[in-house]
Order: structure tokens, then sequence, then C-alpha cells
């Protein structure tokens, strides 16, 4: 009887499996306009790297993994250069407008990171004056796990406050798998799936298990998420302060 129990055990958790990952798998798929999943086979050789037609990442998710790329040695990713985004002005002054990137570390980092680039789309959009933190975020790097899964879960935050009921909030029932409230259910013996993104965030996120990770960054990855942002240059120690009374008068 025992043995049975451990088989019955052992196959509701291959299902339940299964199950997320097909979820995982059809959410990527629904937001692939800015979401892409890598893996090591996509990786064949490093970006940055010399390639051969036999290589399967392609020019542009390339040149987006570029600042990842050999951070140990403090190579390609750190201190790296990317073009300035205003096209006219990328044509006129080619080296004046290259932009100075940087890479963040650490979960809660790319937490606020995140927080700040909503905020500042939100000003933009409503062409508000005031900026929270000023920070253009070009990409996030993270682990399956880290990106869905409580307690971190960034899919919160990159879904945002643009619509609070859209919100995911993650809570643990009495089997061990994840709820979403005011969305199906994602057990293992239902078919709902996880919540849209209501509006495409201003960055790319790239999905992938820590051994691509690894792969692109040059050494064991054991953090769960990394950044990609461009350093700013014209902030002085007073916009620091009034940045941060901002802030606070917010909260």
């Amino acid at each position: 009887k025992r043995k049975r129990e451990k088989y019955e055990e052992k196959q509701r958790l291959i299902k339940q499996k299964l199950s997320k990952d097909a979820q995982r798998t059809e959410w990527i798929t629904r937001h692939s306009n800015f979401v892409t999943l890598l893996n090591d086979g996509m990786i064949t050789k490093a970006p940055g790297t010399e390639k051969d037609s036999n290589d399967a990442i392609n020019d542009d998710l390339a040149e987006l993994l570029n600042p990842y790329t050999d951070l140990k040695q403090g190579g390609v990713g750190r201190g790296a250069q990317l073009p300035a985004s205003d096209e006219a002005s990328k044509n006129q002054h080619p080296k004046k407008n290259l932009q100075r990137i940087f890479i963040a570390e650490e979960t809660e980092t790319v937490r606020l990171l995140i927080q700040q680039q909503h905020r500042q789309h939100k000003h933009s959009i409503d062409n508000t004056s005031s900026r929270a933190c000023g920070i253009e975020m070009k990409s996030i790097l993270v682990k399956p796990s880290t990106f869905f899964e409580p307690p971190v879960c960034l899919l919160n935050d990159v879904i945002g406050p643009a619509s609070a009921s859209a919100t995911l909030t993650l809570t643990s029932n009495t089997t061990g798998t994840v709820a979403h409230p005011g969305t199906a259910s994602t057990t293992s013996g239902d078919s709902g799936s996880l919540p849209s993104v209501p509006i495409p965030p201003p960055y790319k996120v790239f999905i992938a298990p820590e051994s691509t990770m690894s792969q692109i960054a040059g050494f064991h990855i054991a953090r769960g998420a990394m950044a990609c942002g461009v350093v700013p240059t014209r902030h002085t120690l007073s916009w620091l302060f009034s940045s941060l009374q901002q802030q606070q008068q917010q909260q």
C-alpha cells in the first residue's frame, strides 16, 4: 500500500509539473512581443563572439543579451555601450549618443527597477513632469521560478499598477500549488492560465534556466534575476535628493 501511495504521489507531481510548464509556455507565447524563453541550445556561442551560419541565436537577440556576457571577467557586460534610442541623433552623432549601460543583480534590486520603470512609463503617458527615478531599463534576465513563483514572483511587478484588477496575488493552497485570485486556478486538475500583462512594458523579458543564465554570463549564476539599464548621465546629487523626496511624498 505504501509503495502504491508513493507511486501515485510521484505521478501527481509529474502531472502537476507538466501542467505548470504548459501554462508557462502558453503565457510566454501570448506575450512573445516582449518575452523570450531561452535555453542552452539557443546559446551555441556566447553573444558578442564570432558566429557562423550554424549559430541558432539571431543578431537582434545577441545584441540584447550582449550586456550580460562575460560578467566575471568584467568584459562585454561591464561598461558596455548601446546606441541611443533616438534614430536621428544616432545617425548624426554616432559616438556622442552611445549609451553606457549597467547590470543590476539580486531579485529585490530588479524588482525596484521594474517598479520605478512602470512609474516613469506612466508619467510619460500622462505627460506629467514628475519622474520617480529616470533610469531606463533595457531588459531583465530571470529564472522561471523567480518570475512565476512565490515568494518573489516578478510577474506581479511586470503586470504593474496599470490594472489593479489584473494584479497577481499569490497564495498557497492545501495541495501546495499556487492559486491566482481573480483568475482561473492553476492546480494540476484545472485548465486555467496565468493572467495577461495589460500593458506591455518598455523593456524585454528573458526567461532562462540557471544553466542558460550561467552560459551567457560565463560563470555559475546563483542569483534569480538580473537587469540591464542605461546609466543616467544628467543626474546630480540635488536631483537624487529631489527624487527621494518625491518618492516619499507619493508613498
